[in-house]
């Protein structure tokens, strides 16, 4: 997972986002009955942090459009992140890593190698 914070969000100059730069500006949080949002506090809970955010939601494509309105910064899946990158916002990565496994299924005619590129942030 990354971290997408607005451009002149404080945070955005560093080189990796943690859990207490989180807490020090507001986050919007992911909802805990999605895996993400579970991978999320996960990381509260290792850091020994409390997991409170400004506002939950249930969906990382959200939380992105809401750090792009200024809300605070949010941890989403960085196919949501890349999606939202136009809107003044800035990737980073977020630490502790928390992966994430993504499964692309297509018909038989296409070229799984050309789709996948596609979707890939990097």
């Amino acid at each position: 997972m990354v971290a997408v914070v607005p451009k002149d969000h404080p945070i955005a100059e560093r080189r990796e986002i943690a859990v207490t730069d989180l807490l020090a500006r507001g986050f919007i949080g992911l909802e805990a009955e999605s895996r993400m949002g579970q991978m999320l506090r996960d990381a509260f809970e290792r850091d020994g942090a409390a997991y409170d955010p400004r506002v939950e939601v249930r969906y990382c494509a959200t939380a992105a459009v809401l750090a792009s309105a200024g809300v605070g910064a949010a941890v989403v899946d960085p196919y949501s992140a890349a999606y939202q990158l136009n809107d003044g916002l800035v990737q980073l990565p977020f630490q502790p890593p928390c992966e994430i496994t993504a499964v692309l299924i297509t018909r038989k005619a296409c070229r799984a190698r050309d789709c996948f590129t596609a979707l890939s942030p990097n």
